[in-house]
């Protein structure tokens, strides 16, 4: 049985801290994308990312290696097929846009989307807090007006306190464990 879980939001609605604290919770991975960014402080190798050259990621991704790409700001990302595939178990984030793919491709995925605060005031903070440049905040703030919030299973409104938004998805997570058993 498999509990694959994919988590989608806009920028800094908070997904990369639920992920961690599900991860160390429940032993459940996260399946780490490619990226050709240059890693943020306290980033390592796998932990979100793969760091990899442009050149790299240009040859996997001709060679037909990711499930999906996106690029921002001269910036490639991919997720990688292999471990999406061969492993039963696991955490990914993606691009709102790609859920549908998602859910085509792994139909017993379970889709969580994380609203951003209702505040753009709130979004800046957190970006600033993680180290992002006033270039990156204004960059990622217009890519907001891409965001797809249909077709997700769970929703989590922006305005929930972390600890609320991490309890509901621990619930999520360990239904999804119990009927996988």
């Amino acid at each position: 049985m498999t509990c694959r879980i994919v988590f989608s939001g806009g920028y800094c609605a908070g997904k990369t801290t639920i992920m961690n604290k599900i991860t160390e919770e429940f032993g459940i991975e996260k399946v780490p994308d490619h990226t050709t960014r240059a890693p943020r402080p306290g980033e390592t190798e796998g932990k979100p990312y793969n760091f990899i050259t442009r050149e790299e990621f240009l040859r996997n991704k001709a060679n037909g290696l990711y499930f999906d790409t996106f690029s921002h700001k001269d910036n490639h990302y991919g997720v990688p097929k292999e471990p999406l595939k061969t492993r039963t178990k696991w955490l990914m984030d993606i691009v709102s846009s790609a859920w549908p793919h998602f859910k085509t491709e792994f139909p017993d995925a379970i889709g969580i989307y994380i609203e951003l605060p209702a505040s753009h005031e709130a979004i800046i903070e957190r970006a600033k807090k993680r180290g992002d440049s006033e270039e990156t905040i204004k960059a990622r703030l217009e890519l907001l007006k891409s965001e797809v919030k249909e077709g997700f299973h769970h929703y989590l409104p922006g305005d929930l306190p972390l600890e609320q938004k991490i309890e509901r998805v621990r619930q999520i997570v360990r239904a999804c464990l119990n009927f996988a058993h």
